[in-house]
């Protein structure tokens, strides 16, 4: 650290009184840095949320700029060295202190005050893309300690930014210099009557050498982000994953593991006589029942198994809310919502308000590695709580299944589908069991305790939770003989949605 006022240059030159000459300050790896730090962050705040393969391809990137930062603050340029702007805070409170006064000396590089923020830009950064890193793994996915330090270290750095930009637009005041341009070109005035250098030729020829190391370094290293970043989230583009959710799933011949879990379906199941629609499985399972009957699961696993749930409170489920108990709170859905968004979704109030983070990151994520985070401590699902068939089955539906809610349904509850199409689906599928007004089998069980009021109308519920029908239409409800419209585009299951909520209201 320094504790020493601003060291002038020995000169070869020296600014006429009243002139003020601009002289190299910041390399171009420097200037480099600075501006695609910019860009990326910004890229990474507009596509952030979870799930987003571009955010975590663009974090590594950033990881891989903030070490190429740290290298070069060890080993570049005089003015880009942690050793020429990092000071003792005494020095920092006199300069701040001189500021203020409107008395603050003038630096060539960074002041005192300008390579504090520095630090704390590029400490909150590293604690930002080290905990998103963390968030990918199998280790700490879904750990909430980690989430919520994402989370406040990404809110916290927009306190810092605004404080940088203050500083920026106040020190180029108070200095009558203007430091953006001074960050783009490199050269930075000095103010009249300073003494700077003017390099000679071999001081020169040693800069632009070590700025085009520099230029090497950042760009490898951020290459090497890019590619690192790029296999981290490579299971995003699984090419058992449908990347359209609007089309049916892609019907492929079962695997190995897939024609175990519907022959173990099968052995669990109470009915051995004929395979049975409720508790057992398809000989041969297609794609869109295995993605139907973990979305079933998802709902209400031990209702679609047929079990009693455990009784005690999920381990993860936070004392603060008691409007769920019991069995109730291993519902998937209870945590992470029927719009798999969580806490930034519809729970994030209510009775389910939990401060449980969504599903979108787990998007495209292998299966078995969903299985192995079901079974960690965390989610407390052992084998003898959740057998593997059915943790198999809710994992794909969690890597394949989702459907991206905002795109069909308005904050509003209302739905972005075509009515008329909906009557013809809702009349020839649905109404064998609802009716053709929706009042023949209602929706709701007044035994559930976390259903407040009487079994609703279909019409009623579309309109209270259109998230939850859009749901059960595309999966089927758990324990129950209703068909599941995951084989068909889902274009098919918005309409008819849209036109449930056109059907009468209790």
């Amino acid at each position: 650290m320094q504790d020493d006022a601003p060291r002038l240059h020995v000169a070869d030159t020296e600014t006429p009184g009243g002139v003020s000459v601009s002289a190299p300050v910041w390399d171009f790896p420097t200037r480099l840095f600075h501006w695609s730090l910019v860009g990326l962050f910004t890229a990474a705040w507009l596509t952030g949320g979870s799930g987003n393969r571009a955010h975590e391809i663009l974090g590594f990137i950033i990881t891989a700029l903030i070490i190429f930062r740290v290298i070069w603050g060890l080993i570049g340029t005089r003015h880009a060295r942690f050793s020429d702007f990092v000071h003792s805070p005494r020095t920092i409170l006199r300069y701040l202190g001189a500021f203020f006064r409107l008395k603050a000396p003038h630096y060539r590089g960074h002041n005192p005050a300008g390579g504090m923020m520095i630090i704390f830009l590029l400490l909150a950064i590293a604690t930002i893309c080290t905990s998103g890193i963390m968030m990918l793994t199998q280790q700490f996915f879904g750990v909430s300690w980690v989430e919520n330090l994402h989370m406040w270290a990404a809110y916290g750095i927009l306190a810092l930014i605004a404080g940088h930009l203050l500083g920026v637009v106040l020190s180029s005041w108070v200095h009558q210099e203007n430091l953006v341009k001074a960050m783009i070109t490199g050269a930075k005035p000095a103010p009249p009557g300073t003494t700077i250098v003017q390099p000679n030729s071999v001081t020169a020829i040693n800069d632009r050498m070590r700025g085009m190391e520099g230029l090497y370094l950042i760009t490898l290293l951020a290459g090497l982000g890019g590619a690192l970043g790029w296999q981290m989230t490579a299971h995003r583009t699984s090419t058992v994953s449908n990347p359209d959710e609007r089309a049916p799933p892609p019907e492929v011949a079962p695997t190995p593991i897939e024609i175990a879990v519907t022959k173990a379906v099968q052995s669990s199941s109470p009915n051995r006589e004929f395979q049975d629609y409720v508790s057992s499985g398809p000989g041969e399972a297609s794609r869109s029942w295995l993605l139907s009957s973990g979305g079933r699961l998802y709902d209400n696993w031990f209702a679609a198994m047929g079990v009693i749930g455990p009784q005690k409170n999920h381990p993860s489920w936070p004392a603060s809310n008691t409007a769920i108990q019991g069995e109730q709170t291993w519902r998937c859905k209870s945590c992470h919502g029927w719009d798999y968004a969580g806490r930034d979704g519809q729970n994030r109030t209510g009775s389910n308000a939990t401060g449980i983070t969504g599903l979108q990151r787990a998007k495209g994520m292998p299966p078995e590695r969903i299985m192995t985070i079901l079974s960690n401590d965390k989610h407390g699902f052992t084998d003898d709580i959740m057998p593997p068939h059915a943790k198999y089955r809710v994992a794909l539906f969690v890597s394949q299944g989702q459907h991206v809610v905002q795109r069909y349904i308005t904050p509003a509850n209302t739905v972005n589908g075509d009515l008329n199409q909906g009557r013809n689906g809702f009349q020839t599928l649905c109404a064998a069991c609802h009716g053709f007004d929706g009042k023949a089998r209602r929706l709701g069980a007044s035994s559930d305790p976390t259903y407040k009021g009487n079994p609703l109308w279909v019409g009623s519920k579309a309109r209270a939770n259109p998230t939850e029908v859009l749901h059960k239409v595309r999966n089927g409800h758990p324990g129950a003989i209703m068909i599941s419209l995951r084989a068909f585009p889902m274009d098919t299951a918005v309409n008819i949605l849209a036109y449930a909520q056109s059907l009468p209201n209790e």
